[in-house]
């Protein structure tokens, strides 16, 4: 209801209190349980509830009336449950997805589910920073546009956010494919996460990188689909790739093991955008592809020259598995901090529209200061 109002920052900011009451049930409630786990039970329960509270006052300030007024009958509640069916179902595809891939994995090396886990982590933790937030921003006004039937428009929408979600994923694509061991070395090498089980983990993290275009895309497209009220499009797509994964898990198993089970999420996501894409442009036109590939080359360029600059850094100035873990922590970040340099350094070169938009956008937030 929020983001319907444009107000992003409060529903944006609420997984941050989840997460610290998360925090704090593991800290100050699991170690005085007998049964620990019951510890983080708690703090989600409670970290829920809280999610709702926070945003309330919010909600009323817009002007939302709380009083309760039952009324199944009420048009609005209907065509919000005759929407919801397929969406409950495209939901739980995913989810499937996720269930598959655990059992494949169960069938080979010990640990294998857990490299998954990890791996699959990090690359959620790029997608969610940017291309999921990108996502829930546009669904307001690509619904506004499609309400006014401005095909046109929606088009442009879509084109700007495949080109600024690229812009995002594609060189982070070649710095965790490249600073794989790294990563994984800082953020978990410590108790029995051993040094095999990072380059398990690394394994199975570059074949997850090579789909994070696409996995943002997805996440773009659907609420495409979404605006114009189909959402049995996108659960039939669903569907067909769902299978087509299982199959591919099977093909791919056998020769690279749990990183055959990544690269069956990566090359699925791959055959979801490119079949959302197909039948919106199908059905609805106005897509502007040229402005979108433009802009997408000249950001694989960026990624591509800062990938050189990376490779050349580990070959004079070499990661150190082991060591203090500030130290490798600090490597790691000024190694990512000289690569992002050089990407934003070659994207201006390029001339990047998606570059000066981004700027545009954080001097306007600066400026603003509001809750956009």
């Amino acid at each position: 209801i929020l983001n319907s109002l444009r107000s992003f920052a409060f529903p944006a900011l609420s997984p941050v209190l989840l997460n610290l009451t998360i925090i704090a049930a593991a800290l100050f409630i699991a170690p005085r349980l007998s049964e620990p786990a019951y510890g983080f039970a708690i703090g989600v329960l409670v970290g829920g509830a809280i999610q709702l509270l926070y945003q309330i006052p919010v909600l009323a300030r817009k002007g939302m009336n709380f009083r309760p007024h039952l009324d199944l009958r009420h048009p609005g509640i209907r065509k919000v449950g005759r929407l919801m069916v397929p969406g409950l179902f495209g939901a739980g595809v995913t989810q499937l997805n996720i269930v598959i891939d655990s059992q494949f994995a169960s069938w080979l090396q010990p640990g294998s589910v857990s490299y998954l886990y990890y791996a699959i982590r990090v690359t959620e933790l790029a997608l969610g920073v940017f291309a999921i937030s990108v996502s829930t921003v546009m669904l307001p006004t690509l619904s506004a546009a499609a309400a006014r039937g401005q095909i046109a428009r929606v088009g442009e929408i879509l084109s700007q956010a495949l080109r600024l979600i690229g812009f995002i994923t594609l060189p982070a694509t070649v710095g965790l494919v490249l600073l794989r061991m790294p990563i994984i070395n800082v953020l978990f090498e410590r108790g029995k996460f051993d040094a095999g089980a990072t380059e398990q983990t690394a394994y199975a993290l570059q074949f997850y990188a090579v789909g994070l275009f696409f996995f943002a895309a997805v996440k773009v497209f659907a609420p495409a689909f979404y605006a114009f009220q189909d959402m049995v499009t996108p659960v039939k797509i669903g569907a067909v790739v769902f299978l087509f994964h299982i199959g591919l898990n099977f093909l791919l198993i056998g020769p690279l093991g749990h990183g055959g089970v990544a690269l069956s999420t990566s090359i699925s996501a791959f055959l979801n955008f490119a079949l959302l894409g197909i039948f919106y442009v199908r059905r609805r036109g106005g897509l502007s592809w040229d402005e979108a590939l433009a802009g997408l080359a000249r950001t694989l360029a960026a990624a591509a020259a800062m990938g050189v600059v990376i490779l050349l850094l580990e070959q004079v100035w070499p990661f150190q598995m082991g060591g203090p873990l500030v130290w490798r922590a600090m490597h790691l970040l000024a190694v990512i901090a000289a690569g992002a340099a050089v990407f934003v350094g070659g994207a201006a070169l390029l001339g990047s529209r998606e570059l000066r938009e981004l700027a545009g956008a954080f001097r306007g937030r600066r400026r603003g200061g509001g809750e956009g």
